[in-house]
């Protein structure tokens, strides 16, 4: 029996609650408090093996020095966009490496968990070794503490961050769908998912270049595009226009700052009408409706309404001009 569980068996017998008690539901935890107990149990491990192995901590601990050529990527690195290295590698050429990359082993290789950009930076200076910790961590947390560790850096993103947490729900089956499970506010997680409502040949260029859009102009571009649809102007045309103006951006390297506006442009009688509104009966949806400067126009869920019911609302709306 390990030391948390007589721990817990004490405290237990103490508070008079027996180990399978069931009645208190327990909290989710969110990938930073996961993160965290994950390391903490590996490092009372490897505190273990010193032990029994009568290595010293120092030298359990130090960095070794590993081979450039036998250290791949990794998968769930955030970051998409590297570009301005020339200050890290200027200072590595000075001083050297002040703090190794972390690796984890993979077979007789090793996969990058964080310091792409000093081992980028040790590339171009034709270095091919370079100082290195090995962690021994699961896919999960190696994914979990890349996002931990890019979220709250200011030269990452909103996109980049937006990619991987997207990443990291559809691979590891998030243990919740809100907020808290990042450290993020709510309003900047549900900003930062309105890129996933983007078309994907957007995303695709946003790959490219992720620093054109940001969170915010994502969220109120993927509102008037909905607005724009209900208003009649086809999904296809919008989406072939908001491409157009990513590639334009990309091809001149200027960062949107109004995404939605720029769109907005492109559709400049839909100015005039008017956002619609749904008809509701309970949660159940009937229809649309939306006024412009020479319609009011009605659309109505067909399966909702009855032949009979339709001819009744024709005749309505006949009384009323007549009335």
């Amino acid at each position: 029996m390990s030391a948390a569980t007589e721990t817990t068996k004490k405290s237990n017998q103490k508070t008079g609650k027996a180990a399978d008690d069931k009645t208190t539901k327990p909290r989710r935890q969110g990938i930073s408090a996961l993160l965290a107990g994950s390391l903490t149990e590996s490092f009372a491990t490897h505190k273990q093996i010193i032990e029994d192995t009568g290595v010293s901590e120092s030298e359990h601990w130090s960095a070794r020095s590993i081979d450039i050529s036998i250290i791949d990527p990794n998968p769930y690195q955030p970051r998409k966009d590297f570009e301005g290295l020339e200050e890290l590698v200027k200072l590595i050429d000075e001083q050297g490496l002040l703090v190794p990359i972390e690796v984890r082993a993979k077979g007789n290789r090793y996969e990058l968990v964080s310091g792409e950009r000093r081992v980028r930076a040790h590339k171009t200076l034709g270095k091919t070794r370079i100082l290195a910790h090995v962690v021994n961590i699961t896919d999960q947390e190696s994914s979990a503490r890349g996002l931990v560790e890019n979220l709250g850096r200011k030269d990452l993103s909103d996109y980049e961050k937006s990619r991987a947490i997207i990443r990291h729900k559809n691979e590891f089956g998030s243990v919740s769908t809100t907020h808290q499970e990042f450290g993020l506010t709510q309003s900047t997680y549900y900003r930062m998912m309105a890129f996933e409502s983007l078309p994907v040949a957007v995303n695709t260029l946003l790959d490219k270049k992720p620093t054109l859009v940001t969170a915010a102009s994502a969220e109120k571009t993927v509102k008037l595009i909905k607005e724009k649809v209900e208003s009649g102007i086809p999904q296809e045309a919008l989406e072939k226009a908001l491409i157009s103006i990513i590639q334009t951006a990309l091809s001149s390297n200027t960062p949107i700052k109004n995404l939605a506006r720029s769109l907005e442009k492109k559709f400049p009688q839909a100015a005039q009408t008017t956002a619609g509104f749904e008809i509701k009966s309970g949660d159940v949806k009937l229809g649309h409706a939306k006024k412009s400067k020479n319609f009011y126009e009605l659309k109505l869920v067909r399966s909702q309404f009855s032949d009979e019911q339709l001819e009744k609302l024709e005749e309505f709306l006949k009384s009323l001009k007549s009335a």
